[in-house]
């Protein structure tokens, strides 16, 4: 069986465009540097407001694995926990779904 041979494409050079060229390798001294090198950032897991909630996703730790039934009684239960949502609960709240292409050509 033989191998099939690839050929070598040349492209030729592109001109550097003046709008392109002009950030293209360049060093852009950045705003935020020193304020943030200095330890001053403002970051959103910095920030807190009264009676903020977290959220935590649990994820099965087997891959493929088909899901029979979810219990979130014992969270629910937990003290300052302020709701649960299961991926059904989730699909039935998105319902319809949202569209974010058009439609494509059938």
């Amino acid at each position: 069986m033989s191998v099939p041979r690839s050929e070598t494409t040349y492209y030729p050079a592109v001109e550097p465009n003046e709008r392109l060229g002009r950030w293209s390798g360049t060093s852009v001294p950045r705003k935020e540097d020193k304020r943030l090198l200095k330890g001053q950032g403002a970051f959103v897991d910095d920030l807190w407001m009264h009676r903020q909630g977290y959220v935590h996703f649990v994820r099965s730790p087997y891959a493929h694995a088909r899901i029979v039934s979810i219990d979130v009684s014992r969270c629910e239960a937990h003290p300052g926990v302020y709701t649960t949502l299961t991926g059904t609960e989730v699909g039935e709240l998105q319902q319809p779904f949202f569209q974010m292409a058009p439609e494509l050509p059938v």
